[in-house]
C-alpha cells in the first residue's frame, strides 16, 4: 500500500516537472531565447507611435500599461491549460482583441511594440526564463535604457528598475 502511494506521488511530481517546467522550456517558441523576427506592419507601427513618448523610460511605461490593461494573465491562470495559446506568434492578430495570454506571448507583444517605436533595438531586450514559487516555468524581459536595466513582467504586473 505504501509503495503504491509513493509511486503515485512520484508520478505526480514527474508529470508536474515535465508539464510545468521541462516541456515549456524546450518547446515553446521564444521562451528561453528570442529567435524570431519582430513583426513590423503598418498597424503595429501606428500603435507603437501612439505609445511612444519623448523618453525611452516613459515609452516603456506606456507599453507596459497598454499590455497589462489589454491582456489578462496570472488572475486567469487556469487558461494556461489552453496549450495552443503558448505558441501564438502573430502580434498583429493578437492586438485585435483583449484576452488571456501566457507570459511568453505577452513578452512577444511588449518586444514588438518597443522595437517598432524606433527607440529600442532587439538587442536592448532580453528574455529571462525562471521557475516560479509554484514550480512552473516563467518568462519575463529585461530592457536596457542607457545604463539602467528594467525588469518587465507583464504577466505578473511588474515593472521595476533592477
Amino acid at each position: 500500500m505504501i509503495n503504491s502511494i509513493i509511486t503515485i506521488i512520484l508520478a505526480i511530481i514527474i508529470f508536474w516537472l515535465l508539464s510545468a517546467i521541462i516541456v515549456p522550456l524546450l518547446t515553446i517558441p521564444n521562451f528561453t531565447e528570442f529567435k524570431g523576427k519582430v513583426q513590423r506592419t503598418k498597424k503595429i507601427k501606428t500603435l507603437a507611435n501612439k505609445l511612444k513618448a519623448k523618453s525611452k523610460k516613459q515609452t516603456l511605461e506606456n507599453v507596459f500599461k497598454f499590455v497589462t490593461k489589454k491582456y489578462t494573465s496570472y488572475e486567469d491562470q487556469m487558461q494556461l491549460a489552453i496549450v495552443p495559446k503558448w505558441f501564438y506568434n502573430n502580434p498583429e492578430k493578437l492586438l485585435k482583441k483583449s484576452q488571456f495570454l501566457p507570459c511568453c506571448v505577452q513578452n512577444l507583444i511588449v518586444r514588438t511594440i518597443l522595437v517598432n517605436t524606433g527607440q529600442f533595438k532587439n538587442s536592448d531586450i532580453k528574455s529571462m526564463a525562471m521557475i516560479t514559487k509554484k514550480i512552473t516555468a516563467h518568462q519575463y524581459l529585461t530592457v536596457k535604457i542607457d545604463n539602467q536595466k528594467y525588469k518587465v513582467d507583464a504577466y505578473f504586473r511588474i515593472l521595476k528598475k533592477i
